[in-house]
């Protein structure tokens, strides 16, 4: 332990470093202890990432408590978290930070090399940091501060998380461009597309709505039926559906904006026009507007009573529960789209939504395993929509794209509303919790079925998981028990656990045995109190462990044999003393208790006490190692 001698909590050493005095605990006398003043201090860290080698080092800079050389830290997690080292437009390593003192503001600075960059222009640099809570990448476009000349990227930030430097070109291409989802041009839909021309749409909303429209047109196919329906004060058809494209695309451009509003007139042409059409295709409404929507209860149930879905578009800032309550009534959606994109986009979501096929019943629509699911670092994951498990690794490709079993992904999905370049953009991803295409996600030897974080590469992290349980249930059957003869350097729950592993090996099948022999002498007794103990309260986990008997060594795919390490682990704990002299078997269980009367006697426990300490000497050694590893 580092000398405090002031007693200020701060080592000696980091008052000197820090500029305090280590004989004063305030040593500015401004009745603020020297261990809560917030002192300027910078941190940095190389990064080595022969993959992703762009990045060069990272800086952290703020004003804060204590000596954050002891306190933050910088780390690299390329190939570690999954989910940032493949954001796309991701440009050298992605690193997490961390910190216990207290700030109030910190400067992060990523270096570069400008000739590892390739065809990205440095002005096109841009710091991100990954939103936990909100599970979405941030891009700080307007926050990042570009040094070209000293090939660094700076941003100001109240908080630590996972921060990395992306192209942010690329980035926003892949959000503006999203996917244009097609569907099944073999199936006809009949759509009335009811547009509010009202006074209040004049201008920018109306040819916002035009432009939508029209773009939607081109992704009609022969078997569609369609009808172009404006209103105002009253409703009127502009387009019957016996017109071609071009001659509905005319319609649409000839749309003019005056008058007042009856989106009920609207909604009742819209159904005479089905009725007059006919048909047997699905019958959609597709309703544009920007105001108030009064006395559209006949409408809005006679579509509940003829399956005549309601998709509503609000092109107005502010929302509208009644269009949104139109929209789940009649079991369409609702959308609020105020930019040329947004439309364009809401209307790309419609064709999703209304090819709701789901021929592997995955709990996924065919046209997005096949077309794409766009991820929340960007990335599009496509699967099999005849396998519902496409990767065959046990999990149902739904629950891979963060769909729970037997529920809709549209209550799954994240929404999310931000600017790019100065463009207002809604977009709609998904919290995959895996790769739908492949069997381990992250590479870490865990097939995703069990893998406990199978986005985060950690060796061994189903083993860790397990073990964890294990530390729990040994801290349930100690219940506080006090190591009174103190037989156990740490806590006796980590012994108890180590031991339940080391109980299998118990010689069977032409196995090691460490059970019996010099073990319970070195490494203590097996309690098999304990050992039904998790037996009966968690069975699964008792097989786990018995079935158990390798873990990885490294990242190459080395193994270690675990029951092995498991009882070095034992010896490295247990404390080997006099009372341990009982189990050899020249020393029967009742002379022990008994004082010895014969010379002899006391020689050979004398003997046997001291070659005991001798070989625990040597297993604490490799129980060392053991326990590093």
């Amino acid at each position: 332990m580092e000398k405090d001698t002031d007693g200020d909590t701060l080592s000696d050493g980091d008052d000197v470093a820090l500029g305090f005095s280590p004989l004063l605990q305030d040593t500015d006398g401004n009745g603020v202890l020297d261990c809560d003043e917030k002192v300027e201090q910078t941190i940095s860290q190389s990064i080595e990432e022969s993959e992703k080698p762009e990045v060069t080092d990272v800086t952290v800079s703020f004003s804060g408590t204590v000596n954050i050389n002891n306190t933050t830290t910088i780390e690299s997690i390329y190939n570690v978290d999954m989910l940032s080292s493949e954001v796309v437009g991701l440009v050298g390593a992605p690193v997490e930070i961390t910190s216990t003192s207290q700030f109030d503001e910190a400067v992060i600075t990523f270096t570069y090399d400008d000739t590892q960059l390739g065809d990205v222009p440095e002005e096109n640099l841009s710091i991100m940091w990954y939103d936990e809570e909100n599970n979405w990448f941030k891009i700080l476009d307007q926050e990042s501060v570009v040094d070209t000349e000293n090939n660094t990227v700076s941003v100001t930030t109240t908080h630590f998380s996972k921060y990395m430097l992306v192209n942010k070109e690329e980035w926003f291409e892949t959000w503006i461009d999203s996917i244009n989802y097609t569907r099944d041009e073999n199936v006809g839909y009949n759509f009335a597309f009811v547009v509010d021309t009202s006074g209040s749409m004049y201008g920018d909303r109306l040819a916002r709505a035009k432009e939508a429209l029209i773009n939607f047109a081109d992704s009609l196919y022969p078997n569609d039926i369609k009808s172009l329906i404006s209103f105002n004060s009253t409703a009127k058809v502009e387009s019957w559906s016996n017109e071609d494209i071009d001659q509905f695309k005319e319609a649409v451009a000839n749309l003019q904006a005056n008058g007042g509003r009856s989106v009920s007139a609207g909604l009742g042409k819209a159904l005479v026009s089905f009725t007059a059409i006919g048909g047997t295709q699905e019958k959609i409404i597709i309703l544009i507007c920007d105001g108030d929507v009064n006395n559209c209860d006949a409408s809005i149930n006679y579509c509940i009573e003829n399956d005549i879905k309601i998709y509503t578009v609000n092109v107005e800032t502010a929302d509208n529960s009644a269009l949104k309550s139109m929209a789940e009534k009649t079991g369409g959606l609702y959308y609020m789209a105020t930019s040329s994109q947004d439309l364009a986009r809401m209307m790309q979501r419609i064709n999703l939504e209304i090819d709701q096929t789901d021929s592997d019943e995955d709990g996924l629509p065919d046209i997005l395993e096949e077309q794409g699911m766009i991820t929340t670092n960007g990335q599009i994951y496509q699967s099999n929509p005849q396998n519902p498990d496409s990767d065959n690794d046990g999990v149902p490709d739904g629950v891979e794209m963060g769909v729970p079993e037997g529920e809709d992904y549209r209550e799954n999905i994240i929404e999310a509303e931000f600017t790019i370049l100065g463009i207002r953009l809604y977009c709609v991803f998904f919290d995959a919790v895996s790769n739908p295409q492949e069997q381990d996600s992250d590479n870490d030897g865990d097939k995703d079925d069990i893998d406990p974080h199978p986005v985060s590469y950690q060796l061994n992290d189903q083993f860790i998981y397990q073990l964890d349980k294990l530390e729990k249930l040994a801290y349930e059957y100690n219940d506080g028990e006090w190591d009174i003869l103190m037989k156990y350097s740490i806590d006796k729950e980590y012994w108890l656990s180590f031991m339940f592993i080391r109980q299998f090996a118990d010689g069977s099948a032409n196995k090691s045995n460490y059970i019996n022999g010099n073990w319970p002498v070195v490494g203590g007794e097996i309690d098999w109190g304990f050992v039904n103990y998790v037996y009966n309260n968690n069975p699964s986990l008792y097989n786990y462990f018995s079935s158990l008997e390798y873990i990885y060594a490294n990242k190459e795919g080395d193994i270690a044999d675990i029951r092995h390490l498991a009882a070095t682990a034992t010896v490295y704990i247990y404390e080997t003393d006099l009372l341990d002299a009982k189990y050899f078997s020249y020393l029967p269980y009742d002379e022990w208790y008994d004082i010895p009367t014969n010379l002899q006697i006391e020689f050979k426990n004398a003997t046997t006490v001291v070659k005991t300490e001798m070989l625990e000497y040597h297993f604490n050694n490799l129980g060392g190692w053991a326990g590093d590893l």
